[in-house]
């Protein structure tokens, strides 16, 4: 859809982002972001072509990734599946908690944070920007950055993304003597919409998909029973010998855009506006690309890879 090198590039940028996001959770002292390897699996046979051409393009790309074949799938990770990707840069976090350390580490710095202020109103014009909160202050900046996920979509006179329905649950804690997990990777698959796997660091399993192309939270809602009793039976037929007895189940909103990529830069409908749109696959890889892409533009540097996200593209 956008070509093969401004494709090639975004993969790039994510696996970047991924070390730098390592990189500032060790400066500032936060432990749980972890390295883990990935494996993406065919979910039916018809798959086994796509995946192999995926492989192809990410090894000719310098990706360091496998091609694994169903005997090897079955020894190594325990469940059957005709073939997979094994790749070996991958890692997991917890975002909320991450977010926290960021603040924390920030306030240390200087940083001023309002938790809890209602913005009523906008005002953008040619020298900045006035916002007005619910008890009738004003704050004046140069510039503004609106990274506060889908309600942001209201201030954009043009479709960008669609928002769908997701599913997840999560097991009781494991005993720590009879808690294994294959090679301690992230599991994901070729379906539309995909299964994902992974484990937690108080040993627990995550399990989620089961997505539904529509927005409506009502609607949304009386679906997460069902839904999570239909994404236990996918785990047992993935992992028939490793018991899983669900704790919690929750369901939320994404959104999907239509070239998969996020939306990050100015928009000029908005003078001195900047976004952090993470839609897609990949939000907090490409929340690190937004802040690198939206520092540059903002303080009158050019970036190469600003016009892959940019609003001018659709």
């Amino acid at each position: 859809m956008i070509g093969y090198k401004k494709a090639v590039r975004s993969y790039q940028l994510c696996a970047e982002a991924i070390n730098k996001l390592k990189s500032i959770a060790e400066k500032i002292g936060f432990s749980e972001f972890e390295y883990k390897k990935s494996l993406y699996y065919a979910a039916s046979k018809k798959d086994i072509s796509f995946l192999k051409e995926e492989y192809k393009i990410r090894k000719e790309n310098n990706f360091e990734v496998s091609l694994l074949e169903q005997k090897s799938i079955k020894n190594i990770f325990g469940f059957d599946a005709p073939a997979a990707i094994l790749s070996e840069l991958g890692a997991q976090t917890d975002a909320y908690s991450f977010t926290h350390a960021l603040h924390q580490h920030n306030l240390k710095k200087g940083t001023k944070v309002f938790d809890r202020v209602n913005i009523t109103k906008i005002h953008h014009n040619k020298n900045g920007v006035i916002l007005t909160t619910q008890n009738k202050k004003t704050i004046k900046a140069k510039n503004l950055i609106y990274a506060s996920g889908y309600e942001t979509v209201n201030f954009i006179n043009k479709k960008i993304v669609k928002l769908n329905s997701t599913y997840a649950i999560i097991s009781e804690r494991y005993e720590e003597d009879n808690f294994a997990w294959p090679e301690e990777v992230l599991i994901w698959n070729t379906d539309d919409p995909y299964l994902y796997l992974r484990t937690t660091n108080d040993r627990r399993i995550i399990i989620g998909g089961r997505d539904e192309k529509f927005y409506n939270p009502e609607k949304r809602d009386k679906l997460l029973d069902p839904k999570s009793n239909r994404l236990e039976t996918d785990f047992k037929k993935i992992f028939p010998k490793i018991p899983f007895k669900k704790e919690y189940k929750w369901t939320g909103t994404f959104g999907s855009t239509k070239d998969g990529l996020p939306f990050i830069g100015p928009y000029k409908s908005l003078p001195n506006s900047f976004f952090a749109l993470g839609f897609g696959g990949n939000g907090i890889t490409f929340s690190q690309i937004a802040a690198e892409i939206n520092r540059d533009l903002i303080l009158g540097k050019d970036n190469q890879n600003a016009a892959l996200f940019s609003f001018e593209r659709i």
